[in-house]
């Protein structure tokens, strides 16, 4: 959602169009829960995620830690 608010920001619009334009070629920069986000979307790439940004984790205490 964070994304999407910086992307209809840049747009200045909340056109679906202008929206995936900004999206496509966002130029802020945002430190997310898992990575910072970096232009995460392309015209042929839509999925900000890749398969090396998902872990396992697990409860230590009140903590989440990486599996090993």
């Amino acid at each position: 959602m964070n994304l999407l608010g910086l992307a209809i920001a840049q747009a200045g619009s909340t056109d679906g169009d202008k929206i995936r334009e900004a999206l496509e070629d966002l130029k802020s920069e945002y430190v997310g829960l898992i990575k910072t986000y970096n232009r995460p979307f392309s015209k042929t790439e839509h999925d900000a995620l890749g398969a090396a940004d998902y872990i396992m984790v697990r409860y230590d205490g009140d903590k989440i830690v990486p599996t090993q």
